[in-house]
Parts: C-alpha cells; structure tokens; sequence
C-alpha cells in the first residue's frame, strides 16, 4: 500500500510540471522547480521496471485529463504525450528510459546557430542548385522564379542584418539588428527594427514574443524588416524587439515556459534599451505575442505591472478559473491594460477557457466593485469579431473574439487594431 501511494505522489509530482503556466510567483515557481527536479531523480534511480512503466502511464493519464479539460494546449499536449509513449515504448522494449534524453540532448548540439556568414553560403548554394534544376528542365519557369525571388529577398535581409552584442549596442543601424546577450550565465538572443525616421523623444517600445517552436528551428529568423509591425513602426515612432525564447534540457520545443530566466531577460533587454536610447519613453513600453509569446505576455502584465504600459495576447489564455490562487496578484495597486484577441474555433488554446479566464481577471481586479460589461459586433479585414470590455475595474480589459477563426489568427490583419489600443494606453494616461 505505501509503495503504491509513493508511485501515485511521485506521478503528480512529476505531472505538475506540465501544467498550463500560471500566475504563481517566481520564488513558488522555484520551489516547484526544486520537487520536479528530485522527482526526476527519484525516476532515474527507479530500479523496478514495472514501476517506471506504471508512473509513466499514471503521467500519460493525467496529462489526457488536463488537456480534456482545456488546462493545457494541443501543442503542448501532442508533444508531451509523443514524449511520454517513446519513453514508454523503450521501456517495454527494454531499452534505456534515459536513451530519449541522451538522443535530444546530442540533437540539440546538432542544432547550432549559423553564422552570418555560413547562411548567406547556404543560400547562395540553394540559388545554384534551383538554378541547375531550371536548366535541366527539372521545374518550372513559374516555380523557379517564385523560389528565386524567395531566395534572394532572404539573402538580401541576411546581409543587411546588423550582428552586435550586449556591449556594442549602441552600434545599432536603421533596419533589422541581432544582440546577443549574458544573462545569468546564459546567451540569449534577440532582434530589434529601428525606422529610419525614429524622432528625438517619445519613442515606443514594443515586444514581439513568438510561439512555441521545435528546438531544430530559430524561432526569429523569419523575422525582417517588411514584417508588418515593423511597417508599423516606419509611420509611428516604435522601435520594435523580437526576443528568442528557449527550451529545457529535456524539451523538444522552444517556449516561454521558463518565468524565472524570462522575466530576468525580459529585465536586461528593457536596460540595455534604456541606456541606448534616451528617446524611449518609459511610459510606452508594450508586450503582445502569439500562443507562448502570448502567456508570457500575461506574465508581464502581472510581474512587471511597473515597465508594461499595456499587453495584447494573442491565442493564449491563462489557468485562472482552475487555479485562483495563482491570481493574487490582480488588485495591486497597478493594473495593465489588456486586450486579449482569440479565435472562437481553436483547437490549441481552448476558446471558452480564455474567455472565462478573462472575465475572472476582470472580476478579481474590479475588487467587488459593479463591474460592466459592453459587447458589441466589428469587423477586422475579413473578420467578424465579438467585443467585450469590462468597465469600471483598475484598467481597460478586452477580449476580442474572432468569429470562426482557429490558433492562427492573421498578425498582417489585426497589427494595426493591436497598435491602437497599446497606442492609446500609455502609463500615465
């Protein structure tokens, strides 16, 4: 009976780090870290095979039941639960459970970021072989010169991109830079697009978070100077960042999972920006992201209430009907502003749970108040979207839901919408 219940502890244990992120302080987000931590420990030195097969299928179960209850995406539940069955099937097949860990691991030193030099020699070697292909007839005139003409705009956004460090920042150039910085011992990354006509003052600064991506991929380099919150930028004073996240030892995807390491680099990039640009306006400093991006923007809105002006989230949404605790901060004194938008038909990021989770935002932050609440009917470029504002609380909070719209909302359609309500909602406002 004891062993049985030990097995059943250290599954949830083990499970609980796969929950959706919340609310929860950076220091109890340490402290869960820490049993996480010697759980997998516990795990590793299991010696019974039955029993490690045993909590794996317990995990796999609790995992089915957090996704059947929107508390976890489909992304994060695919890739978890791929994770979890090979473990399970080398198991049963008597192969080592830690062989999956030491695979991804070596996969990972695989996967090095290139240099500048070495992608411009690989897309210069791409446009030869597409080249050969055109003159042996093996593809078409119209297929070679729509990969060409991809191929070139790459090649011409590479050798534009301006490669500096933490300590040379300040030799930043009009267009698209790459930083990378230490922080906490860690290298990390991030690009920024400077408008050429950026004025002596009042300059916004707007953060780009990315969803999750595999770990085979750099999550910004498909960033470049046409993306269109940088043609934002060109017409209205912003300088605008888009930070890399990253991924665990045992991740297969790069995420914004890590609160602790994020918030910490989140707080370098805003210094190095600070002491760059003395046109910055600290009461215009914003967030918005996609899926991941968009969860760690809700993070900032709650950690760093005192640097974020506004957020705009868009397909994330936090556990906040499920777990209320990981909300105590809603009420400070400060509140963010927020304008959540998602699609009524996602199916990675449940729809009605996002939705709930906002309204129970709202409600916390109306401090028993009379909250009100106004609906009404817009539209978007081609979408038809729902609008709900909550009145009378701490901040303007807005859930723009997008008719018949699944996880991959249109940035191209709704930046200009984003902009708005981020432009509209400065700090001292």
């Amino acid at each position: 009976m004891k062993e049985k219940l030990k097995i059943i502890v250290l599954a949830a244990v083990i499970t609980s780090n796969f929950s959706t992120i919340g609310f929860a302080s950076p220091a109890s987000k340490t402290a869960a870290a820490n049993k996480v931590k010697k759980a997998k420990v516990e795990f590793k030195q299991s010696t019974k095979k039955e029993e490690r097969i045993k909590k794996l299928e317990e995990t796999i179960k609790m995992l089915e039941k957090k996704y059947e209850e929107g508390l976890i995406s489909k992304e994060t539940y695919d890739a978890k639960k791929s994770n979890f069955n090979k473990m399970l099937e080398n198991l049963k097949n008597g192969k080592d459970k830690l062989s999956k860990v030491d695979n991804l691991k070596k996969k990972k030193g695989e996967v090095k970021q290139l240099t500048k030099e070495e992608r411009i020699r690989q897309l210069e070697e791409s446009i030869k072989m597409l080249e050969k292909k055109h003159k042996e007839g093996l593809i078409s005139k119209e297929k070679y010169d729509a990969k060409k003409a991809y191929f070139n705009e790459r090649l011409e956004n590479i050798r534009e991109l301006n490669e500096i460090t933490a300590d040379n920042i300040k030799s930043y150039k009009v267009g698209m830079n790459q930083v990378t910085i230490n922080v906490n011992g860690q290298n990390r990354r991030f690009k920024f697009y400077v408008p050429e006509n950026l004025s002596r003052e009042g300059v916004s600064l707007v953060f780009r978070f990315h969803g999750s991506v595999s770990i085979s991929q750099d999550p910004i380099d498909s960033v470049t100077k046409n993306y269109i919150l940088n043609q934002i930028a060109n017409d209205e004073n912003i300088i605008v960042v888009y930070p890399a996240g990253t991924a665990g030892a045992e991740d297969t995807m790069i995420t914004w999972n890590d609160t602790e390491k994020n918030l910490a680099f989140f707080d370098e990039m805003v210094k190095c920006f600070e002491k760059t640009f003395d046109n910055i306006d600290s009461n215009r400093i914003y967030t918005c992201g996609h899926s991941s991006g968009a969860i760690f923007s809700f993070t900032l809105a709650g950690f760093r209430e005192d640097k974020i002006a506004a957020a705009v989230p868009v397909s994330g949404q936090y556990n906040l009907t499920k777990n209320p605790e990981k909300s105590t901060f809603i009420g400070n004194d400060i509140s963010v502003p927020i304008r959540a938008y998602n699609g009524t038909e996602d199916r990675s990021v449940n729809y009605q749970a996002a939705s709930d989770n906002m309204r129970v935002w709202a409600e916390k932050e109306n401090r028993g108040n009379p909250i009100k609440i106004e609906e009404k009917l817009i539209t978007i470029g081609d979408y038809d979207v729902k609008v709900e504002q909550w009145r009378g609380g701490m901040s303007d909070l807005e859930m723009y839901s997008i008719q018949d719209e699944e996880h991959g909302i249109s940035w191209d359609t709704i930046a200009q919408s984003m902009w708005k309500f981020m432009k509209n909602h400065p700090k001292n406002k």
